[in-house]
């Protein structure tokens, strides 16, 4: 078997695990993450013989990796060597700064070095980069015919659930995997803030309603766009590869949610 053929085959079993397996299990999957990005690193050939897309899909898988594990570091030899004009691609060079940022921000509140200064500067880096996915999002939409997804309440009626969530319309199929990454690299945004604030080793010296304030929007916030995630419509037409995209993502997601 070719080397570049081990590598999607190892992106498929990862995609396969990281929805199949329990929540609770972080590893199960990363093997074959590892094993796939390994070979890419080591094999030039390897790499070469992948086509765009397939680089485009190991990229998104390690990204996955590093939400489920803030252990891992990416391989930044998957950065994008050169310009790309590819709306993907554009969006996953901002996650893998998104993940850097994250990583760091997490070990940072384990180490318990988080003071209200350094609290101060992630923060800003982390709006630094909101903004840049919100650029990156209008300018997608600016460009597109259609919205790019419609939200509509339930039907009222005597046989509606109470407490159900509105639905989801995205006119174009094809829009889903780069929505989903979209809302995850959001929800990240805000998961970091959260635990960024929650970490600061001297709290006593913080306006307690500011913290409160600050807190409770970020944390809002990522809750808004798990909530996208889980709302976004896979299924029937849809595609296997992307209803296993999807799982796997929500997957990230609620494990995002979970560190806040």
């Amino acid at each position: 078997m070719k080397y570049s053929d081990l590598i999607r085959t190892a992106m498929i079993l990862a995609l396969y695990e990281v929805c199949a397996q329990p929540l609770a299990q972080d590893h199960a999957w990363s093997v074959h993450v590892q094993a796939a990005c390994k070979l890419a690193r080591e094999s030039k050939v390897a790499t070469e013989m992948l086509t765009p897309q397939d680089l485009r899909r190991l990229r998104t898988i390690e990204y996955l990796h590093l939400c489920t594990n803030v252990k891992h570091q990416p391989s930044l030899t998957l950065l994008s060597q050169k310009p790309s004009t590819n709306r993907f691609d554009i969006l996953l060079d901002m996650l893998y700064e998104l993940g850097e940022l994250h990583r760091y921000s997490q070990h940072q509140v384990g180490d318990n070095n988080v003071t209200w200064d350094s609290a101060i500067h992630l923060m800003r880096v982390s709006v630094t980069l909101e903004r840049k996915l919100l650029s990156w999002y209008h300018e997608w939409q600016s460009e597109s015919h259609h919205p790019l997804f419609i939200s509509m309440p339930p039907e009222a009626g005597p046989m509606t659930p109470s407490g159900k969530q509105e639905e989801m319309f995205i006119p174009n199929a094809g829009n889903i995997p780069l929505l989903l990454f979209y809302w995850l690299g959001m929800a990240m945004v805000y998961a970091t803030i959260a635990r960024i604030l929650r970490g600061i080793s001297n709290p006593q010296h913080v306006p307690a309603k500011m913290l409160e304030q600050r807190l409770a929007k970020a944390t809002g916030l990522c809750h808004y766009f798990v909530n996208r995630i889980n709302q976004c419509p896979v299924g029937a037409g849809k595609g296997l590869g992307t209803t296993i995209l999807a799982a796997a993502v929500c997957q990230a997601a609620q494990k995002l949610r979970s560190q806040m």
